[in-house]
Protein backbone atom coordinates (compact mmCIF):
# COMPACT_ATOMS: atom_id res chain seq x y z
CA UNK A 1 0.00 0.00 0.00
CA UNK A 2 1.35 3.38 -0.90
CA UNK A 3 1.70 6.56 1.54
CA UNK A 4 -1.67 8.42 1.84
CA UNK A 5 -3.63 5.24 0.85
CA UNK A 6 -3.40 4.20 3.99
CA UNK A 7 -5.87 5.55 6.88
CA UNK A 8 -4.58 5.74 10.33
CA UNK A 9 -5.61 8.04 13.03
CA UNK A 10 -3.60 7.63 16.91
CA UNK A 11 -5.89 10.65 18.35
CA UNK A 12 -2.19 12.68 19.12
CA UNK A 13 -2.99 15.98 18.93
CA UNK A 14 -6.48 16.01 20.44
CA UNK A 15 -4.51 14.24 23.40
CA UNK A 16 -2.07 16.85 23.36
CA UNK A 17 -4.88 19.73 23.62
CA UNK A 18 -6.29 18.14 26.14
CA UNK A 19 -3.27 17.58 28.34
CA UNK A 20 -2.49 21.03 27.54
CA UNK A 21 -5.99 22.71 28.50
CA UNK A 22 -5.81 21.00 31.92
CA UNK A 23 -3.04 22.84 33.02
CA UNK A 24 -5.21 25.94 33.05
CA UNK A 25 -8.12 24.44 34.65
CA UNK A 26 -7.98 25.11 38.17
CA UNK A 27 -6.84 28.53 38.53
CA UNK A 28 -8.71 31.32 41.46
CA UNK A 29 -8.30 34.41 42.28
CA UNK A 30 -9.52 36.14 45.53
CA UNK A 31 -11.43 39.31 46.02
CA UNK A 32 -10.48 41.36 48.84
CA UNK A 33 -13.97 40.45 50.21
CA UNK A 34 -11.86 37.04 50.60
CA UNK A 35 -14.56 35.96 47.85
CA UNK A 36 -12.51 33.24 46.03
CA UNK A 37 -13.87 32.63 42.57
CA UNK A 38 -12.40 30.19 39.75
CA UNK A 39 -11.48 30.96 36.01
CA UNK A 40 -13.46 29.58 33.63
CA UNK A 41 -11.75 27.81 30.80
CA UNK A 42 -13.04 27.41 27.07
CA UNK A 43 -11.70 26.59 23.45
CA UNK A 44 -11.60 29.67 22.14
CA UNK A 45 -9.36 32.42 20.87
CA UNK A 46 -8.83 35.60 22.02
CA UNK A 47 -10.51 36.83 18.83
CA UNK A 48 -13.41 35.51 19.73
CA UNK A 49 -13.29 37.36 23.38
CA UNK A 50 -13.00 40.84 21.07
CA UNK A 51 -16.24 39.84 18.89
CA UNK A 52 -18.28 38.61 21.69
CA UNK A 53 -17.48 41.70 23.78
CA UNK A 54 -17.73 44.62 21.07
CA UNK A 55 -20.91 43.05 19.42
CA UNK A 56 -23.10 40.75 21.46
CA UNK A 57 -25.00 43.13 23.93
CA UNK A 58 -27.15 40.76 25.17
CA UNK A 59 -26.77 39.86 28.39
CA UNK A 60 -27.10 36.38 28.67
CA UNK A 61 -24.53 35.70 25.69
CA UNK A 62 -22.06 38.22 26.40
CA UNK A 63 -18.85 36.97 27.62
CA UNK A 64 -18.60 36.95 31.42
CA UNK A 65 -14.84 38.24 32.58
CA UNK A 66 -12.51 36.94 34.08
CA UNK A 67 -12.20 33.68 31.89
CA UNK A 68 -9.36 32.22 30.14
CA UNK A 69 -9.53 31.02 26.37
CA UNK A 70 -6.53 28.32 24.81
CA UNK A 71 -6.76 27.85 21.01
CA UNK A 72 -3.49 25.73 19.01
CA UNK A 73 -2.47 28.27 16.20
CA UNK A 74 -0.04 26.15 14.74
CA UNK A 75 2.55 22.96 14.35
CA UNK A 76 5.92 22.76 12.83
CA UNK A 77 8.34 19.37 12.33
CA UNK A 78 11.43 19.51 15.03
CA UNK A 79 14.49 18.76 13.14
CA UNK A 80 16.34 18.45 16.64
CA UNK A 81 14.71 15.48 18.31
CA UNK A 82 14.72 13.87 14.70
CA UNK A 83 15.96 10.31 14.92
CA UNK A 84 16.43 7.51 12.31
CA UNK A 85 12.85 7.30 10.27
CA UNK A 86 13.68 3.78 9.39
CA UNK A 87 13.67 1.76 13.29
CA UNK A 88 10.65 0.67 14.37
CA UNK A 89 8.77 1.55 17.81
CA UNK A 90 7.04 -1.43 19.36
CA UNK A 91 3.60 -2.12 21.52
CA UNK A 92 4.68 -1.70 25.38
CA UNK A 93 3.15 -3.37 28.55
CA UNK A 94 2.96 -6.48 26.68
CA UNK A 95 2.83 -9.90 28.31
CA UNK A 96 4.94 -11.98 25.14
CA UNK A 97 4.14 -15.41 27.17
CA UNK A 98 0.79 -15.07 26.20
CA UNK A 99 0.41 -13.35 22.82
CA UNK A 100 1.52 -13.86 19.51
CA UNK A 101 2.32 -10.67 18.38
CA UNK A 102 2.84 -6.98 19.19
CA UNK A 103 2.32 -3.78 17.32
CA UNK A 104 4.66 -1.52 16.15
CA UNK A 105 5.40 0.83 13.89
CA UNK A 106 8.12 3.17 11.93
CA UNK A 107 9.40 5.62 14.04
CA UNK A 108 7.96 8.73 15.45
CA UNK A 109 8.04 12.09 13.57
CA UNK A 110 8.44 15.30 16.44
CA UNK A 111 6.63 17.96 15.92
CA UNK A 112 6.64 21.30 17.84
CA UNK A 113 2.76 22.47 18.49
CA UNK A 114 2.17 26.15 19.24
CA UNK A 115 -1.15 27.13 21.74
CA UNK A 116 -2.11 30.96 22.75
CA UNK A 117 -3.96 31.41 26.04
CA UNK A 118 -5.98 34.30 25.95
CA UNK A 119 -6.89 35.98 29.93
CA UNK A 120 -9.36 38.45 29.72
CA UNK A 121 -10.29 40.71 33.07
CA UNK A 122 -12.02 44.05 33.74
CA UNK A 123 -9.60 45.24 36.74
CA UNK A 124 -6.16 44.82 36.89
CA UNK A 125 -6.05 43.04 40.06
CA UNK A 126 -7.44 39.98 38.46
CA UNK A 127 -5.14 39.91 35.68
CA UNK A 128 -2.14 40.39 38.13
CA UNK A 129 -3.81 37.05 40.19
CA UNK A 130 -4.00 34.98 36.82
CA UNK A 131 -0.46 36.01 35.47
CA UNK A 132 1.57 34.93 38.19
CA UNK A 133 -0.35 31.86 38.73
CA UNK A 134 0.01 31.00 34.79
CA UNK A 135 3.86 32.30 34.55
CA UNK A 136 5.50 31.25 37.85
CA UNK A 137 5.28 27.49 37.05
CA UNK A 138 6.77 28.25 33.75
CA UNK A 139 10.46 28.89 34.32
CA UNK A 140 10.54 28.64 31.23
CA UNK A 141 9.25 25.37 30.67
CA UNK A 142 7.10 22.85 32.42
CA UNK A 143 6.58 18.84 31.60
CA UNK A 144 3.21 16.86 31.52
CA UNK A 145 3.73 13.09 31.62
CA UNK A 146 0.62 11.82 29.17
CA UNK A 147 0.21 7.83 27.64
CA UNK A 148 -0.43 8.46 23.92
CA UNK A 149 -0.40 6.24 21.17
CA UNK A 150 -3.15 3.95 21.87
CA UNK A 151 -1.81 1.51 19.69
CA UNK A 152 1.52 1.42 21.21
CA UNK A 153 0.54 2.38 24.89
CA UNK A 154 3.55 4.78 25.14
CA UNK A 155 4.36 7.01 27.91
CA UNK A 156 5.96 10.52 26.94
CA UNK A 157 6.92 13.28 28.78
CA UNK A 158 5.62 17.13 26.66
CA UNK A 159 7.59 19.09 27.43
CA UNK A 160 5.51 22.97 27.76
CA UNK A 161 7.66 26.01 27.09
CA UNK A 162 6.10 29.48 27.39
CA UNK A 163 7.57 31.87 24.59
CA UNK A 164 6.55 34.96 25.19
CA UNK A 165 3.50 36.79 26.56
CA UNK A 166 1.69 40.47 26.58
CA UNK A 167 -1.04 42.77 28.02
CA UNK A 168 -3.15 45.25 26.82
CA UNK A 169 -5.87 47.39 27.43
CA UNK A 170 -8.67 47.05 25.28
CA UNK A 171 -10.58 50.47 26.07
CA UNK A 172 -12.72 50.85 23.56
CA UNK A 173 -16.37 53.52 23.08
CA UNK A 174 -18.21 55.86 25.65
CA UNK A 175 -16.11 56.63 28.87
CA UNK A 176 -18.88 54.91 30.98
CA UNK A 177 -18.16 51.94 29.20
CA UNK A 178 -15.87 49.18 30.95
CA UNK A 179 -12.51 47.82 30.10
CA UNK A 180 -11.01 45.00 28.98
CA UNK A 181 -7.58 44.06 29.73
CA UNK A 182 -6.48 41.54 27.75
CA UNK A 183 -3.45 38.90 28.05
CA UNK A 184 -2.04 36.36 25.84
CA UNK A 185 0.58 33.77 26.33
CA UNK A 186 2.44 31.75 23.86
CA UNK A 187 3.21 28.33 24.30
CA UNK A 188 5.31 25.08 22.68
CA UNK A 189 4.42 21.70 23.19
CA UNK A 190 7.06 19.48 21.98
CA UNK A 191 4.68 16.46 20.31
CA UNK A 192 5.21 13.57 17.85
CA UNK A 193 2.94 12.13 15.25
CA UNK A 194 3.24 8.79 14.53
CA UNK A 195 3.07 5.98 11.47
CA UNK A 196 0.54 3.80 11.00
CA UNK A 197 0.50 0.43 13.12
CA UNK A 198 1.60 -3.27 11.82
CA UNK A 199 1.94 -6.25 13.73
CA UNK A 200 5.19 -7.99 14.54
CA UNK A 201 5.31 -12.03 15.42
CA UNK A 202 6.71 -12.92 19.18
CA UNK A 203 9.92 -14.73 19.48
CA UNK A 204 8.52 -17.86 21.40
CA UNK A 205 11.37 -20.14 20.59
CA UNK A 206 14.95 -20.22 19.85
CA UNK A 207 17.38 -22.78 18.55
CA UNK A 208 20.93 -22.57 19.49
CA UNK A 209 23.78 -25.02 17.70
CA UNK A 210 26.97 -25.90 18.78
CA UNK A 211 29.25 -26.68 16.19
CA UNK A 212 32.70 -28.31 16.64
CA UNK A 213 35.00 -25.47 15.01
CA UNK A 214 37.24 -27.95 13.44
CA UNK A 215 34.49 -29.03 11.86
CA UNK A 216 32.03 -26.06 10.87
CA UNK A 217 29.35 -28.89 9.16
CA UNK A 218 29.19 -30.92 12.36
CA UNK A 219 26.47 -29.80 15.08
CA UNK A 220 27.72 -30.98 18.38
CA UNK A 221 24.95 -30.15 20.36
CA UNK A 222 21.34 -28.16 20.08
CA UNK A 223 19.72 -26.17 22.97
CA UNK A 224 15.50 -25.18 22.46
CA UNK A 225 14.69 -22.38 24.61
CA UNK A 226 11.28 -21.60 24.72
CA UNK A 227 8.94 -19.31 27.19
CA UNK A 228 8.13 -21.89 29.29
CA UNK A 229 12.12 -22.82 30.47
CA UNK A 230 12.65 -19.27 31.01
Amino acid sequence: MTALNEYFYHNSIRTYTAAFGTLFNNIYIVRSDGKKIKIPLSYSSRQKFDIQQKYDKSAHIKVKFPRIGFVMTGWERDPERMQNKLDHMYQQNVDRATTNSVAKQLNRVPYIFTYQVSVGTKNLDDMFQIMEQIAAWFNPSLNINITENPDLGIETSLNVKLTDSNLTDDFEGMMEDEKTLISTFNFAVEGFLYMPSSSQGVIQTITLNYYDLNNPDNIIATDIIDENSL
